[in-house]
């Protein structure tokens, strides 16, 4: 519990870093994903909840906190929107174990505060892929 806490403190505090900046497309979104992680062995359950702060209206910060493999694990990373809904994305994880993951995704808004996400990661230290499906909110 304490991990998951200090992982929505970071999630705040990239909140107060990057404050909003008028002309920018700034915003923040929660978002919450489940799904499985799979490659070479039996899949593995996977959620996570995940805030994601955008600085431009390309790059999007994010930290948050991530369960597999009967591990907890916060986040941070970032993502780059290199067109509209679709995203590529790298994270670091630590605290049970680190890892890096590199992924991509396409989110899909409902209107402009709910929105769906569909992601895969390949997790490189742990030689597992990882494919999610999340719902959102957008503050």
């Amino acid at each position: 519990m304490k991990k998951f806490l200090f992982s929505c403190l970071m999630v705040l505090g990239l909140m107060v870093f990057f404050p909003k900046t008028e002309g920018k497309a700034q915003n923040f979104n929660l978002v919450g994903h489940f799904g499985a992680t799979m490659l070479n062995r039996p899949a593995k359950f996977l959620f996570d909840v995940e805030g994601q702060f955008g600085v431009t209206r390309t790059v999007m910060l994010t930290s948050g906190y991530q369960h597999w493999d009967n591990k907890n694990h916060a986040t941070f990373g970032m993502r780059i929107y290199p067109v509209d809904g679709f995203y590529l994305r790298a994270r670091g994880l630590f605290w049970n174990s680190a890892d890096v993951s590199l992924g991509a995704g396409f989110t899909k808004h409902f209107d402009q505060n709910w929105l769906m996400e569909f992601s895969g990661d390949y997790y490189i230290n742990a030689k597992r892929m990882g494919l999610q499906v999340g719902i959102g909110y957008r503050f």
